[in-house]
């Protein structure tokens, strides 16, 4: 076993666990802190894995700016435990156990049915380099960096709007 993969599968683990601290946690707050917490093993990862830009731009846009915005939706709905509701099993909990749990028991499978992988293609020097995304972004996806710069510009206006409305 390689260092990758004894750093990779409790890594895999731990957030995973943090994925589910994120779903079974009973105050949104806390909900939102399993959450970074699963954000900072994923980037980790990334970092196992060779690619540290990545694992870099998850820990600032997702860990540091979504949270926030998620953070700011929390306290701007202000949830109370009154507001949650009764936890009461339901129809749809049971389906979704059994779909979850069909889900692992398939992820399983093709994980130990897999065969071992022999060769792999070697790694490109700059691989993960700044400067290999940008060139990646610029000259295959123009149009699909455009329109997310788009959606950002329209998403800021409509965040203006709705703050100054509640003025």
């Amino acid at each position: 076993m390689s260092v990758e993969q004894a750093l990779f599968y409790p890594l895999a683990i731990l957030s995973t666990l943090g994925a589910l601290g994120v779903v079974l946690a009973k105050n949104p707050l806390h909900g939102a802190l399993w959450l970074v917490c699963s954000f900072f093993f994923l980037a980790a990862i990334y970092v196992v894995l060779g690619a540290h830009l990545v694992g870099i731009l998850q820990i600032i846009v997702y860990a540091g700016a979504i949270m926030v915005l998620f953070l700011f939706v929390i306290m701007l709905l202000a949830l109370s435990e009154a507001d949650l509701g009764e936890r009461k099993v339901t129809l749809f909990k049971i389906l979704g156990g059994a779909a979850a749990l069909s889900g692992i028991g398939i992820a399983a499978r093709l994980v130990f049915a897999a065969p071992p992988q022999t060769a792999l293609r070697p790694i490109p020097a700059d691989f993960g380099t700044v400067a290999a995304v940008g060139r990646t972004l610029f000259t295959e996806f123009p149009l699909q960096f455009e329109a997310v710069s788009l959606l950002l510009l329209v998403a800021i206006a409509g965040a203006v709007v709705v703050a100054k409305a509640r003025i």
